[in-house]
């Protein structure tokens, strides 16, 4: 089998002749190759070649997500009106009023540090641009990912985040938005089953398009979504939408990390076909056991391996012990990866001894 079939079989629970490693590097490269800092031997490749060269299998978003674009209709003007080394700034033009976004950027990384709504009247700005938005899926950028990537992947994107993290993360902020939930409980309600109804657009795209897999990449913890929050936001549209896309021929997939030891019990609950990142000990704060308890080989445990495991005092020793762990006890139910990519810093050397790993693993039968 090609590691293409494998994905697809794992994720549809049939049987597969080996495992898949899959580690996400992309973040590695990019942060590296900007700096001047890439090892010698990748200086003068590409992000694809290098998983070539390491012969890893390839997760895909990198190539994938560019096949989805975002269109406004005339009512509403988007515009970059500032790209610095340090920060970018977006503008949101329309009848009701401007919303004006701020990222702030390193050379690794970046985060907002203005966000569009900065009160609740603001939302019904939002609800406008949103309303105004629509999403257009190129199959001509698609049959270019699929012949660069060929047998190395599957095509997989991400999927619009929950209505609840959307607002955490890219309309309000975390502390403006329980603020507005305990003041303003009615109105965010509202606001958030338009947010439920209007993803319909993304979904029904996504349902139309060839791509097999979708990535709910919400980021999800249990301090920013206690089990309180997750039962009444979360929950229900991770039903909603996993019952959708299965319906539809669609595998799908959430990125949980972080601090998980509450989320547990709702793993079986979702409606999901794997669980992305799931950081173990040392990095989150479950163990493999206990990840293997709330899984068991009914959903398929992409990644595993600690990000950081691959930096100091962490030894490639480490990171061979680790695998092989985790292969024993997830695989065949288990894309093995990095939880949840290879930080800037990270040992590259060590994810070619993982590939080296993965080709001598048999499954047990």
């Amino acid at each position: 089998m090609t590691d293409r079939e494998r994905v697809l079989a794992i994720m549809h629970h049939q049987p597969v002749d080996g495992v898949v490693w899959q580690p996400r590097i992309d973040h590695w490269y990019y942060t590296n190759k900007r700096a001047g800092t890439l090892p010698e031997r990748y200086r003068d490749m590409s992000l694809f070649d290098v998983y070539v060269d390491l012969d890893c299998s390839i997760r895909g978003y990198e190539f994938y997500n560019p096949c989805i674009s975002r269109v406004y209709d005339s009512s509403v003007s988007f515009r970059v009106v500032e790209d610095t080394q340090h920060r970018r700034v977006r503008l949101w033009e329309t009848p009701l009023g401007v919303l004006t976004e701020v990222e702030g950027k390193t050379a690794e990384s970046s985060l907002l540090t203005e966000f569009p709504a900065k009160s609740i009247a603001d939302l019904r700005i939002v609800r406008y641009t949103l309303e105004a938005l629509n999403f257009e899926f190129s199959e001509e950028r698609f049959r270019e990912a699929e012949k660069l990537v060929g047998d190395r992947g599957v095509g997989t994107v991400f999927n619009l985040r929950t209505p609840l993290m959307r607002l955490f993360i890219e309309f309000m902020g975390f502390e403006n938005t329980i603020v507005a939930l305990h003041e303003f409980p009615e109105e965010m309600d509202s606001f958030i089953r338009f947010l439920e109804e209007d993803d319909q657009k993304y979904i029904d795209m996504i349902k139309k398009s060839p791509l097999p897999l979708l990535n709910f990449g919400d980021n999800v913890d249990s301090n920013m979504l206690p089990p309180s929050l997750m039962r009444k936001y979360a929950l229900p549209y991770y039903r909603r939408r996993t019952a959708e896309l299965r319906a539809a021929g669609k595998a799908s997939y959430p990125h949980w990390d972080g601090a998980l030891k509450g989320l547990l019990p709702f793993v079986r609950e979702c409606g999901f076909d794997g669980y992305e990142a799931f950081t173990p000990t040392p990095m989150g704060d479950v163990s493999l056991d206990e990840i293997a308890e709330a899984m068991g080989h009914d959903y398929v445990l992409i990644d595993g391996i600690p990000a950081t495991h691959f930096i100091p005092p962490f030894t490639r020793d480490d990171v061979e012990e680790f695998a092989t762990l985790v292969l024993q006890m997830f695989a065949p139910s288990l894309i093995l990866g990095i939880s949840d990519e290879l930080p800037p810093s990270g040992d590259i050397e060590s994810v070619r001894h993982v590939a080296e790993i993965v080709r001598s693993f048999r499954i047990s039968k």
